[in-house]
Parts: C-alpha cells; sequence; structure tokens
C-alpha cells in the first residue's frame, strides 16, 4: 500500500496542511514558552526587565530563521548548516541562568567575572554578533536585502555598542570597587 502525506484537496485542513505555516507556528510556541519560562526561573527582582530582553531577542531569532527562505540563501548548504547551528546555539541564552553562573563565580571567588557576565555580555556572544555577520552576508554577499535586513542590521550594531557599553561600565564599576577597598 502507498501512504500519502499530501493533503487532499477536498479537505479545508489548511492549518495542518501548510507545512511551512505549521512549523513557523510550533517554532514561535516554543521560543514563546521558553521566553515566560526563562522570566519565570530567575530569582532576581528584575524579572520584567529578563522576559522584555528575552523577547526582543526571541523576535530577532524568530526572523534570522527566516532568511533560509530565500533560494539564493537555502541552495548553499554551507549557509544553511551555519545558520541552523548559530540559531541552535543562540536558543541556549534562553535556558541559561545568569544567575546561577553569577552565584558560581561569586563562590569561586572571582567577583570581576561575575560582574561582567550579564544577559547583555551573553546575548552580545551568542546573538546579536554571529546575526550581524550572517546578515551582512545575506546583504551583500548574496543581495538578499529589503527594509527588514537594514533595520536588524541597524538594530545588532545599535544593541552591540549598547551591550559593550552595559559590560564596560560594570567591569569599571568592579574595577572601582576592588580598588576602593584595596586602599
Amino acid at each position: 500500500s502507498i501512504t500519502s502525506y499530501d493533503s487532499d484537496p477536498s479537505e479545508d485542513n489548511f492549518y495542518l496542511s501548510n507545512k511551512s505555516l505549521w512549523s513557523e507556528i510550533q517554532i514561535q510556541a516554543y521560543i514563546f514558552i521558553i521566553v515566560i519560562l526563562k522570566g519565570l526561573c530567575e530569582t532576581k527582582d528584575h524579572r520584567l526587565d529578563i522576559v522584555i530582553r528575552t523577547w526582543t531577542t526571541a523576535l530577532d531569532i524568530l526572523d534570522f530563521i527566516d532568511l533560509l527562505n530565500h533560494p539564493k540563501l537555502y541552495s548553499d548548504s554551507r549557509f544553511v548548516y551555519i545558520t541552523l547551528t548559530i540559531w541552535s546555539i543562540s536558543c541556549f541564552q534562553f535556558i541559561i541562568q545568569i544567575s546561577t553562573i553569577k552565584k558560581f563565580f561569586i563562590n569561586k571567588n572571582c567577583h570581576r567575572l561575575a560582574t561582567i557576565i550579564t544577559y547583555s555580555l551573553l546575548s552580545m556572544i551568542i546573538t546579536d554578533i554571529p546575526y550581524l555577520i550572517i546578515r551582512l552576508y545575506a546583504i551583500f554577499g548574496v543581495r538578499k536585502h529589503d527594509y527588514t535586513s537594514y533595520f536588524l542590521v541597524s538594530k545588532n550594531i545599535v544593541i552591540i555598542i549598547l551591550q559593550t557599553a552595559d559590560v564596560w561600565m560594570a567591569f569599571n564599576k568592579t574595577t572601582k570597587k576592588i580598588n576602593s577597598t584595596s586602599v
């Protein structure tokens, strides 16, 4: 017997027959659940801030995976594997608890490292910098660009600058505390 997975045109199961839409719904639901759980699992008083930062990163991640819809991009298998690898690694930030990492470094007497390990640094390293590189490749290497691409490249550049400033301020604050206590 032959099993066919094509949808029957006579049935009106649009959501179930449109595999692309169904996979997008699954990805969006997955990221929505992870964002909410991330906010609930953090023990700090800045829970809303963490949820908002995670939510904006999640929206960036959803748009990033959309790059693979462009024929010139999905026909390049190396680009597809690099994009999927970066996308998968960037999803790890949703399960990492910064407060737990900070406590670990404080217990190991690495206060300076505990101070600069922030959500900003993590997000910049595993999301914003790689996404910027891939988007610039899509724009200049493959000539796939639109206003969304320009906006997201600009956003990535601004976010990298702001996150670098955030890490720099945290580092300087720790250095000043160490210098004032050692005098």
